[in-house]
């Protein structure tokens, strides 16, 4: 993944979680706090390491935006090298 990609999920991230922390400040204290948003885990193997694996949790957003990040790379890399110049 490459540093934009990096930054843009990052981004991603740190926006929605600004935006609810001035949210839910403005509110009362007698509203039901909301459950937080639930992980999912998936093992993580590296080749050449002893260690079996490792677990990366994140929420189902953070996957979804990992996921988008990663596909935005990927098609740039693919329009970099139609146009001949190759990626860099």
């Amino acid at each position: 993944m490459g540093l934009r990609s990096l930054l843009l999920v990052l981004s991603m991230i740190a926006v929605p979680a600004i935006g609810q922390q001035t949210a839910t400040s403005t509110t009362t204290s007698t509203a039901p706090q909301a459950k937080p948003e639930k992980k999912i885990c998936h093992r993580l193997v590296e080749t050449g390491s002893l260690v079996p694996s490792k677990p990366d949790c994140r929420t189902r957003a953070q996957w979804e935006a990992d996921a988008i990040a990663g596909q935005s790379e990927a098609r740039y890399l693919v329009e970099k090298s139609r146009a001949g110049t190759g990626p860099q």
